[in-house]
Order: structure tokens, then sequence, then C-alpha cells
């Protein structure tokens, strides 16, 4: 295998570890329209688990001692500034 060819393999594990959670928050709404506009908590808590999770695998997530908001300093900011 290829320098390339590992590369493009981690690059699609990351997207596919990042978009997991997108996928199950859409999803856990379109239910809950279903279900009359009452989102199912437990599926939002799923999307969540899996969001942190793919944050804190491929980032240096961090979180505020002021405002208490997570964030990637390499590309996001706190809500303190």
């Amino acid at each position: 295998m290829s320098p390339g060819d590992e590369e493009n393999g981690r690059l699609r594990e990351l997207t596919q570890g990042l978009l997991l959670p997108c996928v199950q928050l859409i999803n856990a709404y379109a239910v809950g329209e279903e279900n009359g506009g009452s989102v199912d908590w437990s599926d939002v808590d799923q999307a969540h688990e899996s969001a942190m999770n793919a944050v804190e695998d491929n980032f240096d997530l961090q979180r505020c001692g002021v405002c208490e908001q997570y964030f990637v300093p390499s590309l996001t900011k706190c809500g303190c500034d």
C-alpha cells in the first residue's frame, strides 16, 4: 500500500466517523417529526456521543474554563472569543 492510499483510507475513515453523528441527528429529528414533533432524547444522546467520540479521536478538543464551550484551537474558538 502506498502512502497516498494509506492517507486516502485515513481520510475516508475520518469522514465516515464525523458523518455518522450528523446522520444520527438528522434521523432523530426526522423520527421526531413523524411522531408529532417529539424528539426521542436517547437518539439525540446517541448522536452527541458519536460526535464527541469522533472529534476527540481526531482533534485536540478542549473545553473553555470560562464559558464551558468545547472548541478545537486549530479550527474553532470558544464562546468567549
